[in-house]
């Protein structure tokens, strides 16, 4: 269900698409229509791939993400504004076609993101109305009640929420008597209550899936035994590793390469006020437990830690005047480049802690180990949805958003990652 609702979105798209470029061609050109249809056709059509992309890359083909809303909105917001830098820099930095569609794609846009938002509205009403199913939460824990009040205050996602039971004969008796469609089944449920699901050929839905679907994290209390042997064992695709790298290289190399003058300029200041060494090198632990030296440019003073690692602090210190605005403005990570270049860092993957923090999260965190399966990133779906850790708890939170992460990654993910860091970066 979820799937054809992303599809039913998806080729509403397509179709927003195709009414935006024909108004457009009215509106400029309502005398010469067949040849300026001619013209612009090819360009615009790989122009609008790259849009389907970016809506794609920011999760706007998930139901959870149809709700109206300041989050949905500013959401929407981007997308049409990445489509607008993209449009700008396929015409005009790469001059292929022909055409430099300046007025032509303010008002493509505008007509198309008018059509978009409109659309998404309309899906959002109908899928409060149709596709609903009849789901009932076996469970009894804390994240089966949060489920059933998500399910009841959010019909767009496609559920008719018909309350929580605990007890195996009511579940067996309910679905029988109010032809159920759906269960969410909390894990640890009995072999018969089973059976009986799968004879009704009811839709089983375990709960940590229900749950990470919505909420895109994995609370450890919800995570199974297999689903920890499948991370750990996990190989990755050998296609996906290799269209990483590849971005990896290329976009480190640019940075690096670009922010040249921001590095030396930093450096300067740096030593001004504080002194040598500029850098900072930090020990690290990476994929499989190797140990890394990070790189940063130093924002604390030199003896900062002649008391041994600590979590830092909101308002730490520490930091120095220099060091603040490079913390403020995400220039102290620059350095970080080098690492993602020699294969220390990936661009997305979990952030890689110090090994006095991990020796002390592996005893307090359960499967804190599986962090380490694959290789650490300069960003990560932790660092784009929570705060900085400062606490154990809040370290735990960021595993379970870690987690999620290792079960889900794929290149477009890792693409709306990066969006969203730079999102991040230029707007606090």
């Amino acid at each position: 269900m979820r799937e054809a609702k992303r599809l039913i979105v998806f080729l509403g798209d397509i179709l927003t698409i195709g009414l935006s470029f024909f108004a457009t061609l009215i509106i400029s050109y309502p005398r010469e229509l067949s040849e300026q249809i001619k013209i612009h056709a090819y360009p615009f059509i790989i122009l609008y791939l790259a849009w389907i992309i970016i809506i794609y890359v920011f999760n706007l083909y998930e139901p959870n993400n149809l709700k109206p809303g300041i989050e949905g909105a500013k959401m929407i917001g981007w997308s049409l504004f990445t489509c607008l830098v993209v449009g700008i820099i396929f015409f005009y930095f790469i001059p292929l076609y022909g055409i430099s569609p300046k007025t032509n794609l303010l008002i493509n846009l505008a007509i198309f993101g008018v059509l978009f938002i409109l659309w998404r509205r309309i899906c959002f009403r109908w899928f409060s109305k149709i596709y609903k199913r009849k789901v009932l939460i076996i469970g009894d824990n804390v994240f089966a009640k949060y489920l059933d009040n998500v399910y009841r205050s959010n019909p767009h996602l496609g559920f008719t929420s018909l309350g929580i039971t605990k007890d195996s004969e009511e579940a067996k008796r309910r679905i029988a008597e109010e032809n159920v469609d759906s269960v969410v089944l909390e894990e640890g449920q009995n072999i018969d209550l089973l059976k009986d699901l799968i004879s009704q050929k009811v839709t089983i839905i375990p709960l940590g899936s229900a749950y990470q679907t919505i909420f895109q994290i994995s609370p450890l209390e919800l995570v199974s035994p297999s689903e920890v042997i499948s991370l750990a064992e996990e190989k990755d695709l050998l296609i996906y590793r290799f269209f990483s790298r590849i971005l990896e290289i290329i976009f480190s190399t640019i940075i690096l390469i670009i922010t040249l003058p921001i590095t030396i300029i930093s450096a300067i200041f740096i030593m001004l006020e504080d002194g040598a060494p500029f850098l900072y090198k930090q020990s690290r632990v990476g994929e499989n437990g190797r140990t890394f030296l990070l790189y940063k440019f130093r924002s604390m003073t030199r003896d900062a830690e002649k008391d041994g690692a600590k979590w830092a602090e909101k308002s730490d210190s520490r930091v120095t005047r220099v060091g603040k605005i490079l913390r403020k403005t995400h220039i102290d990570e620059i350095p970080q480049m080098w690492n993602i270049l020699k294969g220390d860092l990936a661009l997305v993957g979990p952030r890689p802690e110090r090994p006095e923090f991990v020796t002390m999260l592996e005893k307090e965190v359960p499967y804190y180990f599986l962090r380490h399966t694959i290789k650490p990133g300069f960003t990560g779906w932790a660092q784009v949805k929570f705060r900085y850790a400062r606490t154990l708890d809040d370290s735990r939170t960021k595993f379970e958003y870690d987690l999620y992460y290792m079960k889900n990654r794929n290149i477009f993910m890792d693409l709306g990652i990066i969006i969203k860091t730079a999102q991040i970066i230029f707007t606090h």
